[in-house]
């Protein structure tokens, strides 16, 4: 099954837990509820993110997060004695800030390739300058996706084009990936420290937006760090999906919350405990 095939099975499965609001429900509910029996949902769910059903959903409940964001602290934000963490996106991303002379006029400055690809969280499209690229969001289709970008860049010159940026930003999806992934990024000071930042978030970690502001030294600045994650405009790669509410509630997300989730499933599934 195609990784964007096998996604949109999880993501129903997803959405139908929580349509349950903390319900009890029996596995094969779940299995039906995205077409599938529940040795098939077993084994999709195995071939996906290497989990069962049972840590499936454990990893979809607040609680968990919230244990999770009670074990960091102000000295130790990214280690844990308890905890193995996987690598965090700044060993393999780097970000140039994209200066106000290259942007011009919304974009005017701009010759952006782009292409769409698959993924294991569902089908991306990539955007890139000459020196990195610029813009990654998931679509589920692509005339509105392409709309998307081009509200960003409005007067940039287009082109429907692969690229070596896009192609190194799309094996970094990957966790084995050893090529560092140029990111071209228009945003303010404080929106690429925040951006920043969060690239030191290791993979299977999850921060609070307080958290985020306490780590850059400013701990009444939460809204505003809340507001800079929002305006991310590369999904994943600049990983916003790590930031959840202090209380362990997923929050909101650009890209739907059931994708956060399931993000953080595939992700927390990959890190040994």
């Amino acid at each position: 099954m195609a990784n964007s095939a096998a996604y949109y099975k999880i993501e129903k499965a997803i959405a139908f837990i929580n349509s349950r609001n903390g319900k009890s429900l029996h596995y094969d509910e779940i299995a039906k509820s995205c077409g599938l029996n529940l040795a098939e949902f077993s084994e999709l769910l195995k071939n996906w993110c290497g989990t069962d059903i049972q840590h499936f959903v454990n990893l979809l409940k607040p609680a968990l997060n919230r244990k999770s964001l009670e074990k960091s602290t102000q000295t130790d934000l990214f280690e844990s004695n308890e905890i193995q963490y996987g690598r965090a996106f700044d060993d393999y991303v780097n970000i140039i800030q994209m200066s106000g002379e290259e942007f011009g006029d919304k974009g005017s400055g701009l010759k952006i390739n782009y292409e769409f690809y698959d993924t294991q969280f569902g089908e991306i499209i990539v955007a890139s300058t000459d020196r990195g690229v610029c813009y990654i969001a998931f679509e589920n289709e692509k005339e509105q996706a392409l709309r998307n970008l081009k509200s960003r860049f409005f007067n940039a010159e287009f082109t429907k084009a692969k690229d070596d940026f896009q192609e190194t930003a799309r094996a970094a999806f990957k966790t084995d990936t050893e090529k560092t992934a140029v990111l071209h990024l228009h945003g303010s000071d404080f929106q690429q420290l925040v951006w920043r930042e969060l690239l030191k978030i290791p993979m299977g970690k999850l921060m609070s937006y307080h958290q985020i502001a306490d780590a850059l030294n400013m701990p009444s600045a939460s809204r505003a760090v809340g507001t800079a994650i929002g305006r991310n405009p590369v999904a994943y790669l600049v990983p916003c999906h790590r930031v959840i509410q202090s209380d362990g509630g997923f929050g909101g997300y650009m890209w739907g919350s059931d994708r956060k989730m399931a993000i953080k499933v595939w992700e927390t599934s990959l890190v040994k405990y």
